[in-house]
């Protein structure tokens, strides 16, 4: 099918926020006695609106929201992804977090159902946001996003947690529920306590990298509800500081259970927030040296050293030139290791896909072979777009059979291309 665009998604995440909260509601109904009148429990609009009002004017809660938010001016390219974090956070907790009180009393594995079905619904309608700044670290220490998307993406998982729980309680309160969060057990040491929140996270990592990363996580309905279960089993196993297995939820819940006070304990920070992100990194170096990718890659493209054309013009001019001398060394030096090109010929109504530097550097080599002569060579249209940091050529070359050929080139922030589409038609 086609693919479902960011801005459809989050449209699609916000309604399913209401219809989660809805059947939340409505299971909490079902808590009540037989006979009980069914009048709605909730207070007027009036009141609704005045504690709006009144959460949103506190200095604590505006203030923190207004500095998640100005991460934007150092990277408003990254605007949709930080949409995506923020509400894919705060539909994970409206998910994941009312499982226990609204189903926890039927004593039954009702709850983990609940649980797990909240995780699946938190990932596939927000098209599988981090949603925990621990997945965004390993993410960032396997060499998959940009420090910049770490900070924007770690500000957004906040300002999702500081939204969140108050919002998941405002649902619950007039029922008569009260929600839970993460926080360290009576009696559990401090060592106990770092130790539990870090081998949560290091399990919960290496299952993300196993049933994520490999052939499994092609395969949505098994890869997620078995990430889903490797989730409820932390939370199960590790229980000594909730867990959280998220540094977000660690911290937002404790600034809203101490009525919207930041956490001023160094022992706070420590336990959920370097000991996650130390157990993160460790997963991930270890995962990246067993499979050799992230910072284990064999033969890392010497085009990061030194080539940084900072325009699409400058880009386009090199990669237009290299690929006039049919030099795949120099062709590779405008691509990186998350680029993808994909090639289809007409003729055959076959489609390939080259995947990183290497790959990709095969298919033009491949494509080189093709072109042994390149005195038809001719291109009639070159498009380029600034706005978009996209490219569009039509070109030709009868003199070595290809009749037509078109490419589109889409561009990062560095004018590095990271997705090309070529269609090929031979005479």
């Amino acid at each position: 099918g086609q693919p479902v665009s960011t801005m459809k998604r989050l449209q699609t995440a916000a309604v399913a926020a209401l219809c989660v909260a809805v059947v939340v509601v409505e299971a909490g109904k079902k808590r009540g006695k037989k006979g009980e009148d069914p009048v709605s429990p909730y207070p007027e609009m009036s009141k609704v609106q005045a504690d709006v009002v009144e959460w949103a004017t506190n200095p604590m809660i505006y203030g923190s929201l207004v500095c998640c938010f100005a991460v934007l001016a150092i990277g408003w390219e990254r605007k949709n992804e930080f949409a995506k974090e923020f509400l894919g956070t705060i539909l994970m907790v409206v998910c994941t977090f009312t499982p226990g009180p609204y189903f926890g009393h039927l004593k039954g594995y009702e709850e983990w159902l609940a649980h797990m079905a909240g995780v699946i619904v938190a990932d596939y309608l927000c098209g599988g946001p981090h949603v925990n700044p621990a997945v965004t670290t390993a993410m960032f220490v396997w060499r998959k996003i940009s420090l910049l998307q770490w900070i924007v993406y770690v500000a957004a998982q906040v300002a999702g947690g500081i939204v969140a729980f108050p919002f998941v309680q405002a649902l619950s309160t007039p029922y008569g529920v009260t929600i839970g969060g993460p926080g360290i057990a009576p009696g559990t040491t401090f060592e106990d306590a770092v130790w539990s929140e870090g081998a949560a996270t290091f399990v919960l990592l290496m299952g993300i990298f196993i049933f994520c990363t490999t052939w499994i996580g092609q395969i949505y309905p098994v890869k997620q509800p078995i990430v889903a279960a490797v989730i409820r089993g932390c939370i199960v196993y590790f229980g000594k500081t909730g867990p959280a297995i998220n540094p977000m939820l660690g911290t937002t819940w404790a600034f809203y259970v101490s009525g919207m006070v930041w956490p001023s304990d160094a022992s706070h920070y420590i336990v959920y927030w370097l000991a996650p992100m130390l157990a993160a990194s460790v997963a991930t170096l270890l995962w990246s040296c067993f499979t050799l990718t992230g910072p284990f890659e064999p033969h890392r493209p010497s085009h990061d050293d030194g080539h940084a054309p900072g325009s699409l013009q400058a880009t386009w001019d090199h990669h237009f030139k290299a690929f006039g001398d049919k030099s795949a060394m120099e062709v590779i030096k405008d691509y990186t290791e998350s680029s993808i090109l994909i090639r289809y010929d007409s003729a055959t109504g076959k489609k390939t896909e080259a995947a990183g530097v290497a790959k990709i550097r095969a298919a033009f080599e491949a494509l080189f072979h093709e072109l042994k002569d390149l005195k038809g060579l001719n291109a009639p249209v070159i498009e380029l777009d600034k706005t978009s940091r996209t490219v569009y050529l039509v070109w030709s070359c009868p003199t070595s059979g290809i009749k037509l050929a078109t490419d589109s080139f889409v561009m990062d922030e560095d004018f590095k291309i990271i997705r090309q589409y070529l269609t090929v038609e031979h005479k």
